[in-house]
């Protein structure tokens, strides 16, 4: 397996890996990476190969991830984007013009058709083989008449590598490996089942099988989407439409809460007229969105025949279990928040240690879950839902990357949860949209002293309270008529706090890894949820509402 440069190449992986967007042990100190397997993919390019990688790390358990590799001449070096050039492979007594390149295969179109067209056929490594099976909607693209011209390598930055085929197909390669059962075709083929009609329809799955073990997943097609781009490109757009309206008006009204009773209780509101006319058409795609969240989870709990996906209670046992991993979680982020304290910026540090000083406060929402009976379900979710994962046309949503969350096991990924923990994650997604489309305005340039940034921070927050109230209200209306979510506002409240909490602290480790610079979006998140109004004052409120609403239809 690439014979005396393997040694050699096996001494670059770490310092090339590190460079990676999908590479998640950015954090970690690299041991070693060593080639575990190499496949021979045919193509008409010269001996292209998909190499699994073994990467051992001093303080975390070993990973493994894909490498698709080729060699080109060091003239075509231009085909490639510059992070896809692996080493240089030197010719012994030739000038640099006679080298050779070692680079990502995945980037060059032809190795991508390769593997689409693997069907009926095993590709053997030395120590295992790749299984490709296809499904009915592979057949009915007609793809075989296309060719690798027709094909377009995603270069969006991903935890995965994406080529799109002629409008036809889309080929997702996974870069971090795991074993086992991937829950992307697992989900794909239960909603297709269930008549769930807005997802990507799986077309095939390419499998690393070796003897006397369990399967790898490597990679999935889906039928092509095609989209007018994705819920957050869209979201951006409205924002910036949302803040020129609002600030050429009158000062921001007091902006509500993240937390959510704050979000519940403005639900329950009817909305104002300066609000339909400031955030304009997207409060209506919000409820729709809402709607839309309702009705996936409805068909993920609708199998009653696959055990993995009956709908199973909440018990004591699993909400031990759930915070024991929150405890786990807060410790690992906190940890990793203290080491690198003095790395980041004033304001964010001065906020950082804010929420190091509170972390008993944190173990204390969480505790919440412990000692008390919780009237809810637990069902497959989604496990990464955000506005990047629903791409939009015209009014029809569909949703893609079924995957979970790329950085948790499968394992992980699999189990089952309160489907409130997909909804946390898309109120965060707004969250994220809102304080996102607020700092570019203020790296711009757009306002003009401290007061003007302050009354830009009041109007994100009042854009964010509004649009998680639409999307909350549509997605409880179905939601608590399928029994999909708690009744009573006591319980439904603080436990859709408990996921936010989680999000956002799940958040702040992935920003403090990947992107240092987005790191006050998640701290100010968790204070904000830390300082925010108790859950049985939001659940008192809605009750005397209720009760004034019932006694007013009574007279």
């Amino acid at each position: 397996m690439f014979g005396e440069a393997r040694n050699e190449l096996e001494l670059i992986l770490p310092t090339y890996l590190q460079g990676q967007r999908w590479f998640g042990g950015k954090a970690r100190k690299i041991l070693s990476a060593r080639l575990v397997d190499a496949v021979g993919v045919p193509s008409r390019a010269a001996k292209e190969y998909l190499a699994l990688v073994r990467v051992d790390y001093m303080d975390a358990d070993s990973e493994l991830y894909s490498l698709p590799l080729t060699s080109a001449p060091a003239a075509r070096a231009g085909d490639y984007p510059a992070r896809a050039r692996v080493a240089c492979l030197r010719r012994e007594g030739s000038d640099r013009e006679g080298d050779d390149i070692l680079f990502d295969a995945f980037f060059d179109p032809e190795f991508s058709e390769a593997l689409v067209k693997t069907r009926g056929r095993r590709l053997k490594g030395a120590v295992g083989e790749v299984v490709a099976v296809y499904t009915r909607a592979f057949r009915t693209t007609g793809h075989s008449s296309r060719g690798a011209a027709t094909c377009s390598i995603s270069y969006a930055e991903h935890s995965n590598t994406i080529a799109i085929h002629g409008e036809r197909l889309t080929l997702k390669l996974y870069r971090r490996l795991d074993i086992g059962i991937h829950p992307e075709p697992e989900l794909g083929r239960v909603l297709a089942q269930n008549g769930y009609a807005p997802v990507a329809a799986l077309a095939g799955t390419l499998t690393y099988r070796r003897e006397r073990a369990e399967p790898v997943s490597l990679a999935t097609l889906h039928r092509f989407v095609p989209a007018e781009g994705d819920a957050w490109a869209l979201t951006l757009k409205a924002l910036e439409g949302f803040f020129e309206r609002a600030l050429a008006g009158s000062s921001p009204p007091s902006p509500p809460e993240g937390s959510a009773g704050s979000l519940i209780a403005l639900a329950a509101r009817e909305v104002p007229e300066l609000t339909q006319k400031l955030i304009g058409p997207y409060l209506s795609f919000a409820e729709r969105l809402g709607a839309h969240t309702a009705e996936l989870h409805c068909a993920l709990a609708s199998t009653t025949q696959d055990l993995s996906f009956q709908p199973e209670p909440f018990s004591r046992f699993y909400q031990r279990s759930r915070y024991q991993a929150m405890r786990g979680l807060t410790s690992q982020v906190l940890h990793a928040l203290r080491r690198r304290l003095d790395d980041l910026p004033g304001s964010t540090r001065r906020e950082g240690r804010r929420i190091l000083e509170r972390e008993d406060h944190i173990l204390a929402r969480f505790r919440w879950l412990l000692d008390r009976t919780i009237p809810a379900c637990r069902i497959r979710c989604h496990g990464n839902y955000h506005l990047q994962q629903i791409l939009c046309r015209g009014d029809e949503f569909t949703v893609i990357d079924l995957e979970g969350e790329p950085r948790r096991s499968l394992g992980e990924r699999r189990l089952k949860r309160s489907p409130l923990h997909d909804v946390a994650s898309m109120l965060r997604s707004f969250d994220y949209a809102a304080r996102r489309a607020l700092t570019d305005r203020l790296d711009g340039g757009t306002a003009a002293c401290a007061r003007d940034r302050s009354t830009e921070r009041q109007w994100a927050r009042f854009w964010r309270g509004w649009v998680c109230a639409a999307f909350l209200r549509e997605y409880a209306g179905i939601a608590t008529r399928e029994q999909l979510m708690p009744r009573d506002p006591a319980v439904f409240i603080p436990l859709l706090d408990v996921y936010l909490l989680e999000r956002a602290i799940y958040e702040l480790g992935y920003e403090l890894e990947e992107r240092p610079e987005w790191t006050e979006i998640p701290l100010l998140a968790i204070l904000e949820l830390l300082n925010a109004r108790s859950a049985s004052g939001y659940a008192a409120s809605l009750k005397r509402r209720d009760r004034r609403r019932c006694k007013a239809s009574l007279t």
